[in-house]
């Protein structure tokens, strides 16, 4: 018997103040899973899973300002598509 499946995910963006001279911000982000599994018998089945398709980095930025200067601090989460191919028994 052959199964398909999706897995969906959405973080949506946030914006929020720490402290009156900070500010953080960080970007939405979109996720999505899939997975492909065969069972030809009724105690085992092998499984193909694709992790991350979309492949979209986490943003994010913080902004600090005080009476004399301001500086920013931008980070970039690298993201990675995972094939994961598994063979699965129950005991």
């Amino acid at each position: 018997a052959w199964k398909m499946g999706l897995d969906a995910a959405y973080q949506s963006s946030e914006r929020y103040r720490d402290t009156a001279g900070m500010l953080s911000l960080s970007g939405p982000r979109r996720h999505l899973d899939a997975y492909l599994s065969f069972s030809a018998q009724a105690h085992s089945q092998w499984r193909l899973s694709v992790n991350n398709l979309l492949q979209q980095d986490q943003r994010s930025a913080d902004y600090f300002q005080l009476t004399e200067r301001r500086w920013s601090e931008q980070t970039t989460q690298a993201s990675s598509r995972q094939w994961r191919l598994s063979w699965e028994g129950k005991w």
